[in-house]
């Protein structure tokens, strides 16, 4: 290939990666701005609202996770009221903490790999499989603790790689065990992946520094480590804290393999797998890479997967704590793999990279489209805002509501039972660890009277086919215009409360508008 042709290929490369990025971040807007709300992101935001309201995690309301997600949620409303503003806000700030994973994980993938395979390496599993993709956007902590974790081994490379350390590295190894700390204070999911590059640094650095001093400061670094989650649990009690987010998550679900999801992901990224294998075998043939910074790669790839079979119930988000790692892998084996393939077509090393990114973001836009089509008959972020502020506006200040799950659940609407969501798996896993549980009967239903019910409150009760159930049920509420809400009759006509300059349609004294 003559010079000039070759400066063409390269220009031409830049401004179709320059467009793929456009295109990306366009998408990435538009999927927050359009998709329909997921329960986990449902719950999080009315979770944050009711620790805004005073209420406290475990003791006024159902709940099984660490409550840092939503007290950071609940910034929003000291900062700007209670306000449907959250759900936009809260979409954005995913994207930041994606565009904050994609720097971080490029930036790891340059210590081994070229800039057109590093760029593989962060985009190719997200590109290829969009279910994993919307796991980075959705509305929860995982995101949060792949961020924390990318920050951790960036300054696990860079320590791993540095010998011997010196007073600067006393500041990299604080971060460290910092970002460790707030990726376990999000969640116990982060408990496998932190432990794994934790021990895993200080083995590998055994040499940096004398024994006993690594010791002590890996020891110290350990319960810094611990510290934020300490802080988290005793305002609930050491014992009540560990109940709900350990033991209870735990055992909430019945036990499955994560083969399930592996199998999905593998259908779209089976052309990943050859640069992931080059990656993993990359230090046989290439001595460059034969460094503590690589193995220590290899390590956190290969233990977070094999860790998957640890939890009992993965789901896609849990594979943020996985993927990403294996993914970083495809970098080192994309340049081996074109170091051969070079050896026998001229050809520039990014044209195969350019053109793996603009085919995944076609493949992820038309399975985005097709997605959409059939879910043309649901709901989309407008439709679904609308019908939580209609509802809202029926059950007024005092109204409560009734739903199985929170995202049929009215946001900023009070629940009417403290257990409205998981119905099906907190009785049995209560009563299985000798913890008290009122089941809900359709005495307590009547006395309660909520403002609002959704028909999947009565089929997780198994009240829906009682004929006394639907009588009182149809005498004493109508059918709302969204599908499967009831709401009580003399409510159900409730004016919108009118917007004035002593009543504005967004307070800051925190009531909904």
């Amino acid at each position: 290939m003559n010079p000039q042709h070759s400066r063409w290929v390269r220009q031409a490369g830049l401004w179709i990666v320059i467009l793929a990025a456009a295109l990306l971040v366009a998408w990435n807007f538009y999927w927050v701005l359009t998709n329909e709300p997921e329960h986990d992101e449902a719950e999080h935001w009315h979770v944050a609202w009711l620790m805004h309201q005073g209420q406290t995690p475990f003791y006024d309301f159902f709940e099984h996770h660490s409550p840092l997600f939503w007290m950071l949620l609940g910034l929003y409303f000291k900062l700007f009221g209670v306000n449907y503003g959250l759900i936009l806000a809260s979409r954005l700030f995913m994207i930041l903490v994606f565009a904050g994973i994609i720097v971080l994980g490029w930036r790891l993938a340059r210590r081994w790999a070229g800039p057109a395979a590093a760029w593989i390496a962060v985009l190719g599993f997200p590109l290829l499989n969009l279910g994993y993709f919307h796991a980075h956007l959705t509305v929860r902590a995982d995101p949060l603790i792949l961020l924390s974790l990318l920050a951790a081994m960036n300054l696990a490379a860079h320590l791993a790689d540095r010998r011997p350390w010196s007073g600067r590295d006393g500041y990299r190894l604080a971060g460290f065990f910092l970002c460790l700390a707030g990726a376990v204070a999000f969640s116990p999911r982060a408990g496998i992946p932190a432990l794994t590059l934790f021990l895993a640094l200080g083995f590998l650095s055994r040499d940096a520094l004398p024994r006993r001093r690594l010791f002590a400061v890996f020891l110290g670094g350990g319960v810094l480590v611990l510290i934020p989650t300490l802080l988290l649990a005793l305002p609930y009690g050491l014992e009540v804290y560990l109940f709900w987010v350990f033991k209870f998550s735990a055992s909430v679900l019945p036990v499955f393999s994560p083969l399930i999801i592996l199998q999905d992901i593998l259908r779209g990224t089976w052309v990943l797998l050859p640069l992931v294998l080059a990656g993993a075998l990359a230090p046989l043939w290439a001595p460059s890479l034969r460094r503590r910074s690589y193995a220590l790669l290899l390590i956190m790839a290969g233990a977070n997967l094999a860790g998957l079979w640890a939890s009992t119930h993965p789901y896609m988000q849990h594979f943020l704590m996985t993927l990403p790692f294996v993914g970083l892998l495809a970098g080192p084996g994309y340049d081996q793999i074109m170091r051969v393939v070079r050896s026998v077509v001229k050809i520039p090393v990014a044209v195969p990279a350019v053109l793996f990114l603009a085919g995944g973001l076609l493949l992820l836009s038309a399975k985005t489209h097709i997605m959409w089509k059939w879910r043309a008959g649901g709901m989309d972020c407008r439709r679904w805002v609308e019908c939580h502020r209609w509802l809202r506006e029926r059950a007024g200040d005092t109204g409560t509501a009734a739903a199985s799950t929170a995202f049929f659940h009215p946001l900023f609407v009070q629940q009417t039972y403290y257990y409205w969501f998981a119905v099906r798996y907190a009785g049995p896993t209560l009563l299985h660890m000798g913890r008290d549980f009122d089941a809900v009967s359709f005495e307590n239903v009547r006395g309660a009277r909520p403002v609002i019910l959704h028909e999947s409150f009565f089929l997780a009760w198994n009240l829906l086919g009682s004929s006394e159930c639907r009588a009182w049920l149809k005498a004493n509420y109508e059918p709302a215009p969204y599908k499967d809400y009831w709401v009580l009759k003399e409510r159900l006509a409730a004016a919108p409360p009118q917007t004035t300059p002593e009543n504005p349609p967004e307070n800051r004294d925190g009531s909904p508008p």
